[in-house]
């Protein structure tokens, strides 16, 4: 148990580091033919497995097969959801993300990392189809369930830009910064920041170094 735990967990971070209710996501899921019935949940896990693989080699298309599969058997996998909905939010197939997103909230008893992450990748999704509004609702949600992860205040500080609230997109990608200051997605946070002090006209030959570093 603690092994699945830890398992769980670390999908969810590395995920988080990179609109169908309940009732419609059990019935889209039962649809199913009749060799689905003789698979078990471990079989579930094997396609899950086989699906992750296949998004680490780039194959999308197949990737998302195997997903599927493995939600077909068990329409309750959360993970399978969430992995899904990534791919698909990858691929720029927001619709259909945020449809994967909403199964997990719907369906309710995820945890908080899966609940948070869930959150936070429809509300980078909401992001993509212009939807800020309902971007920073689901963000703000993420942002309780992971409040020391960074991705949830760096999209919704992109959400805040959209909207012109320039002090709260500022707040959350301060934040951002502070949680993550030297990582792997820190010259995004750094840029966006940059973009903040622009917008307010206070740019300096200082800003503007910290936006270029990656490209000295």
């Amino acid at each position: 148990m603690k092994f699945i735990i830890v398992k769980k967990r670390q999908i969810a971070i590395s995920l988080l580091m990179l609109f169908v209710f309940y009732s419609s996501c059990r019935t889209a899921s039962a649809q199913t033919d009749e060799s689905v019935k003789a698979y078990t949940k471990e079989d579930a896990e094997k396609f899950f497995e086989i699906g992750q693989s296949y998004h680490r080699g780039r194959n999308y298309t197949l990737a998302i097969d195997n997903f599927s599969r493995a939600i077909q058997i068990d329409p309750e996998y959360l993970l399978a959801y969430i992995c899904r909905g990534d791919t698909y939010y990858g691929l720029q197939r927001y619709s259909e993300a945020i449809q994967d997103f909403t199964c997990v909230i719907q369906l309710g008893f995820g945890d908080a990392f899966e609940l948070g992450t869930a959150y936070c990748l429809r509300g980078a999704s909401y992001n993509g189809i212009g939807d800020y509004e309902q971007a920073v609702v689901d963000l703000t949600e993420a942002i309780e369930l992971l409040r020391f992860v960074p991705l949830p205040y760096y999209c919704r500080n992109h959400s805040y830009y959209m909207l012109g609230k320039l002090p709260e997109a500022y707040d959350d990608i301060t934040i951002a910064i502070n949680l993550d200051p030297l990582g792997q997605n820190s010259y995004a946070f750094y840029r966006d920041r940059g973009n903040i002090y622009i917008m307010n006209g206070k740019t300096t030959p200082k800003l503007l170094k910290i936006m270029n570093c990656r490209q000295d």
